[in-house]
C-alpha cells in the first residue's frame, strides 16, 4: 500500500461518522472497547473505553462483564467484586461521571490465561446491555479486540523496537525509600526528561535470587487508581508501569545491589551453576515486573566496599561470567519475547576499584556503563575535596599523588576508553547531592582544609540534597567556583561549612564534555535531590535531549489493521518530522538498515518524499504537531490489506540547511 494511500485512510478514518445517538455500533445503548497493549511472557497489559451511546448522563456506573483472564492490576478503576470469571467494575470518583456521546476509560494489567487474550463477553453497564468491540452481548468474543466483519480475526500484531533510541540517554535513578520521609513518588519524576529510570533496589537472597528491596514501597504501597484484589500489583513498580504507559519512550531497569546490599554478589558470581540461578531469577524478576533491563550494582569485587561483604580475589574474573550468563538469559527471554533487554552495570571511578572489574572483557556484554563519577572525596578525606570535578586540579595538595590526579570525571572516563570501552557505551555520572565537612577553617574559602568531621545533613550526616543547598545555604557570597576543576563550591565562614556539589553550571560543563567525546550520555544519583522545577534534571535535558525524537507504533488489540502510533519529543532545534517507513525488514536485525536504520525501498522513497504540510501524519513542521492530543488508534479492520506484512518505520527530526538532527529508534510491525 502506497503511504500517501496509507494517509489518505487515516483521515477517512477520522472522518468516519459516529453511530446515531442513542445506539452504539452493535444497537447498544453502551460500548465497551477493549485493546491489548503490550504482552509479555504470562502477562498483558490492555485498556477498557466505556461509551455513553444514550441522550443523557451516567453517573457512578457498575460494568459487568465474562473475562477469561485474570486482572492483577487496574488504574482509574476499582475490581469491587469477582466471582470466578465474572467482574463488576467500579469507577475512581473522578471518572465516574460519563457524558452523553462521551467515554470513560481505565487500564489493567493481566495475567495470561492458555491461549491468547480474549475479549470480554455478556457485558452489562449498570443493569442495560454493552457491545464488546462491536459485537452484541451474547456474542462470542473476539481475540483481544480482534472482530473483524470481512476478514478472519488475525493474531494480534506485535511490535518490536531497535536497540538504542536516538539521541544521548539520560539515566536517572530513583530509589526505594523516596516514598518516605523525601514524600517523592514516581508520578513526580519529569519522566519526559529521561531516557531510563534505575530503580534501586533489588537485594540478593540467602539462597542466590534476586529479591524485593523493600516489600511495601516496591510492590504494596496504594495509590489512588490501585486495586486491593488479591495478586495486584501496587507500590512503584505499578507506578512506573503507568509512567510508561505515558511516556512511551521510556525504559526502565532493576538495580540490584548496591553500597548496602553487594554482600552477596560474591557468591552468585562464583560458579556455573549460581550464575545461572542468579541470571534467571533476574530475568523472570525483570519479566515479572516489566522491567526492560537489569543493572548490577557490585560495590565492590576483590575489596573496597563494605567490610562485612564477602569477597575473594577471583570476583574480577567471575564478574565477567557473571555479566555473560546475564547477557545470554536476557538475549534468550528476548527472543521469546520478540524484544531487546537491557543489561548494564553501576561501574567505579577510581582506580583502585575498576582494577578489579576486566573492563576489556567485560564491556562486549552490556548495553553501556553507568561510570559511578563521584564520591571521589568525602568524611574519609583528610581535607576538603570535590565531589565530583570535571578535571583535576593543579593546586590539589593530596599527598598521594594518584588521588590528587585521578579522582576526577576525566581522568575514569579516559581510563576506561584506554581500556576498550567504547565511548557511545559510557554514560558518566553526576551527583545531585553534596558532600559536606564542617569545623573547616576560614582560609582558601574552606578549599582544601583540615575538618573536624561532617556536619548533619539533609537526611543523613554529610549529604545535602541540592534543593536544601539552594533553598537554605546558597548565596552569592557562599558559592565558589573553580575554573580548572569545573566544579562550584559553598562555603561559609560563620557555620565553618564547606560543600562541594553540583549545579547547572558544572553540569552544563560535563555535557559538553560529554557530547565532544561522544559518549553514551549521563546518569545521576539521584531524582529526589533535584528542586520540585526539576532544576538539574532539566540542564541535562536542554544539554543533550532537547532534540530527541521518539516513536511508539505497536497494535493497539484490535487484531487485523488496528494500529497504534504516536511521535514525540522536543526537537526544538529542528524544523520538521518525517515518518519513514519500509515494507523490508533489514536482514542484520532491527534497526540495522544502512539509512536511518531503515532498508530504502519503495514505500521508503514514497514517504521520504512527501513534503511537509502541517497536521500532516507522515511529516510535518515542528510545532504542528497531529500527535500533540495523543496517539493515532486506526480501528480493527481498517488496514486489514495489510494482513502477513512487516514494516519497520522511524521518526526523523530534520533542520533545512542543517540536515538530520535526531532519529528516533526504530520500530517493527509485524501484521
Amino acid at each position: 500500500m502506497m503511504p500517501r494511500t496509507l494517509a489518505i485512510v487515516w483521515l477517512l478514518t477520522a472522518l468516519m461518522p459516529l453511530p446515531t445517538e442513542g445506539q452504539g455500533s452493535a444497537g447498544t445503548p453502551f460500548d465497551l472497547t477493549f485493546t491489548v497493549s503490550s504482552s509479555w511472557s504470562g502477562g498483558f497489559g490492555g485498556s477498557f473505553a466505556v461509551t455513553n451511546n444514550t441522550q443523557g448522563a451516567v453517573s457512578g456506573w457498575s460494568l459487568e462483564f465474562d473475562f477469561t483472564s485474570q486482572i492483577t492490576s487496574i488504574w482509574n478503576a476499582q475490581v469491587s467484586h469477582q466471582a470466578g470469571t465474572r467482574f463488576t467494575i467500579v469507577p475512581a470518583a473522578w471518572a465516574a461521571a460519563i457524558p452523553p456521546g462521551g467515554s470513560q476509560t481505565f487500564g489493567i494489567n493481566g495475567s495470561l490465561p492458555s491461549g491468547a487474550v480474549t475479549d470480554p463477553t455478556n457485558c452489562t453497564l449498570n443493569g442495560q446491555p454493552c457491545a464488546v468491540n462491536g459485537v452484541a452481548s451474547g456474542s462470542s468474543g473476539g481475540s483481544g479486540g480482534s472482530n473483524c466483519a470481512s476478514t478472519p480475526p488475525l493474531a494480534i500484531p506485535t511490535a518490536t523496537s531497535s536497540t538504542t533510541p536516538g539521541g544521548q540517554r539520560i539515566i536517572g535513578y530513583y530509589t526505594a525509600w523516596s516514598v518516605y520521609g523525601r514524600d517523592y513518588h514516581v508520578m513526580d519524576i519529569p519522566a519526559d526528561r529521561l531516557t531510563h529510570i534505575n530503580y534501586a533496589f533489588a537485594n540478593i537472597s540467602a539462597a542466590g535470587d534476586i529479591v524485593l528491596g523493600d516489600p511495601y514501597a516496591d510492590i504494596d504501597r496504594f495509590y489512588p487508581g490501585d486495586s486491593w484484589a488479591a495478586g495486584a500489583l501496587r507500590g512503584n513498580f505499578h507506578q512506573l508501569q503507568i509512567l510508561k504507559a505515558q511516556h512511551p519512550h521510556l525504559k526502565t531497569l532493576i538495580s540490584v545491589g548496591g553500597w548496602t546490599w553487594s554482600g552477596r554478589f560474591s557468591d552468585v558470581a562464583l560458579t556455573a551453576a549460581s550464575r545461572a540461578q542468579f541470571a534467571a531469577s533476574c530475568v523472570q524478576f525483570m519479566t515479572q515486573y516489566e522491567f526492560d533491563g537489569v543493572d548490577i550494582d557490585w560495590e565492590y569485587p576483590v575489596s573496597g566496599g563494605l567490610a562485612s561483604n564477602t569477597t575473594r580475589p577471583q570476583d574480577k574474573q567471575n564478574y565477567t561470567l557473571l555479566m555473560a550468563e546475564l547477557r545470554a538469559q536476557l538475549d534468550v527471554q528476548g527472543a521469546l519475547d520478540g524484544r531487546h533487554y537491557l543489561l548494564t552495570m553501576a561501574a567505579p571511578a577510581g582506580p583502585a576499584t575498576f582494577a578489579n572489574v576486566e573492563l576489556s572483557l567485560i564491556h562486549p556484554y552490556m548495553d553501556w556503563i553507568n561510570l559511578m563519577s563521584y564520591d571521589f572525596h568525602g568524611s574519609w578525606s583528610p581535607i576538603t575535596n570535590f565531589n565530583s570535578p570535571l578535571f583535576a586540579s593543579s593546586t590539589d595538595p593530596t599527598a598521594d599523588p594518584v588521588v590528587a590526579t585521578s579522582s576526577n570525571m576525566n581522568s575514569a572516563v579516559q581510563s576506561y576508553l584506554s581500556a576498550g570501552v567504547p565511548a557511545d557505551k559510557l554514560c558518566p555520572g553526576t551527583a545531585f547531592y553534596g558532600r559536606a565537612w564542617k569545623g573547616v577553617p576560614n582560609v582558601n574559602n574552606g578549599l582544601y582544609q583540615p575538618h573536624t568531621g561532617i556536619p548533619p545533613g539533609t537526611w543523613e550526616p554529610g549529604l545535602f540534597d541540592y534543593s536544601d543547598l539552594l533553598d537554605n545555604y546558597l548565596t552569592p557570597a557562599t558559592r565558589h567556583w573553580h575554573n580548572e576543576a569545573k566544579t562550584p563550591w559553598y562555603y561559609d565562614p560563620a557555620t565553618q561549612i564547606m560543600v562541594s556539589f553540583d549545579d547547572p553550571q558544572s553540569l552544563t560543563e560535563k555535557t559538553n564534555y560529554i557530547q565532544q567525546h561522544g559518549l553514551g550520555g549521563v546518569m545521576f544519583w539521584e531524582l529526589s535531590c533535584d528542586t520540585d522545577q526539576h532544576v538539574l534534571t532539566n540542564t541535562l535535558f536542554n544539554e543533550l535531549g532537547s532534540s530527541r525524537v521518539w516513536i511508539q507504533a505497536a497494535t493497539s488489540g484490535g487484531g487485523a489493521g488496528d494500529l497504534f502510533l504516536r511521535i514525540g519529543g522536543a526537537p526544538s532545534s529542528a524544523d520538521y518530522i518525517l515518518l519513514a517507513l519500509s515494507a523490508t525488514p533489514a536482514p542484520g536485525g532491527i534497526g540495522t538498515g544502512p539509512v536511518v536504520g531503515l532498508v530504502p525501498d519503495a514505500l521508503f522513497s514514497n514517504t521520504v518524499a512527501l513534503p511537509p504540510t502541517p497536521q500532516n501524519l507522515l511529516h510535518f513542521p515542528v510545532g504542528a504537531d497531529p500527535y500533540s492530543t495523543g496517539a493515532l488508534q486506526v480501528p480493527p479492520c481498517t488496514l486489514a490489506s495489510l494482513a502477513g506484512q512487516t514494516w519497520e518505520m522511524c521518526a526523523v527530526a530534520w533542520k533545512a540547511g542543517t540536515g538530520i538532527v535526531s532519529v528516533s529508534e526504530v520500530v517493527q510491525l509485524a501484521w
